[in-house]
């Protein structure tokens, strides 16, 4: 008896834990520019409707980013669905946190032409891989999520715990976006923060 009252108790905790958290999830909307003061480099189209972000056409930028720093983003989940449409010499994108600048942040990719899943940082300019998984997805659109906490990250595909690691690089508040690189036309909706 006491057993089934302890597992009821932890039950119902999980419930209302999973409750406040998608109670707490705030969307980002890519269309508010007034609020969120939109930075890119490249060419991005917004549809108003759905509030889809794609990346329709590089720009000579060598990465494609689409981000704001009027969100300050420490700590933290974020998560987006994506969908890579096209590209030949680079495919997919990400989510990019802790944004200082254009040439500062930390990035989890997916790229369906390597099949892998990738944190990057980039400081000063210059992406430095910091870890990376293969995984092989289907055609179409899947979620990315990364929980932050101080110098520890975890990266999710479909819920799946693909990435885990541990870095002091970008230690201070940031913005948060989304990156392509080179002609990868990606599109990107449900940008969420909790």
């Amino acid at each position: 008896m006491m057993g089934n009252i302890k597992t009821i108790k932890i039950q119902k905790y999980f419930f209302l834990c999973l409750i406040f958290f998608s109670l707490s999830a705030k969307e980002i909307s890519f269309i508010d520019n007034q609020t969120y003061n939109w930075q890119y480099l490249s060419k991005w189209n917004i549809d108003k409707k759905s509030n889809i972000l794609s990346m329709v056409k590089n720009k000579g930028y060598y990465f494609n980013l689409y981000f704001t720093k009027n969100i300050n983003f420490k700590n933290g989940t974020l998560s987006v669905n994506f969908k890579a449409n096209d590209g030949y010499i680079d495919k997919g994108g990400g989510i990019m946190w802790r944004v200082l600048n254009k040439d500062n942040y930390y990035i989890a990719r997916f790229n369906p032409l390597e099949d892998n899943f990738t944190y990057y940082k980039v400081i000063n300019g210059n992406r430095i891989t910091l870890q990376n998984r293969n995984i092989k997805l289907a055609d179409g659109w899947h979620t990315m999520k990364i929980v932050q906490n101080k110098n520890h990250f975890i990266g999710f595909i479909d819920n799946k715990k693909l990435l885990e690691y541990y870095d002091n690089s970008i230690d201070k508040n940031g913005g948060i976006g989304v990156w392509t690189k080179s002609d990868a036309e990606t599109s990107f909706k449900n940008f969420e923060l909790n």
